[in-house]
């Protein structure tokens, strides 16, 4: 288990991925990264990563979802974010990245549109 995230147990179709880490940053995307590559194509269909502890990201943690996005899309996977605070919600809208990803206010709200 990474020391970056924890794996919220939810149902047979969702993986809920809770980020513990206050920064993604270009630091710590490397372990991030390897991490993802192992936890996308486990079979669960949609992965909802709530990002409630997320207080800073750079653009390599951009680059990282847009990465995870596009593996979700090649194994027929949906990929949802939540819980985004107001500068990091900012940041998705500033690079555009809310016309390429999906977001939701909670990972309730996620997980009732799925």
């Amino acid at each position: 288990m990474s020391d970056l995230f924890d794996i919220i147990p939810h149902n047979d179709n969702v993986m809920v991925i809770r980020l513990t880490i206050k920064e993604l940053d270009m630091y710590n995307i490397p372990i991030f990264n390897d991490d993802m590559k192992s936890m996308i194509g486990q079979g669960k269909p949609h992965i909802v990563f709530d990002m409630q502890n997320i207080h800073y990201m750079d653009s390599s943690a951009l680059g990282a979802f847009f990465n995870i996005k596009k593996k979700t899309d090649e194994n027929g996977q949906k990929m949802f974010l939540t819980s985004l605070n107001k500068a990091t919600a900012m940041l998705f809208r500033l690079s555009r990245a809310d016309e390429l990803l999906t977001f939701y206010e909670t990972v309730e709200e996620a997980v009732n549109h799925i």
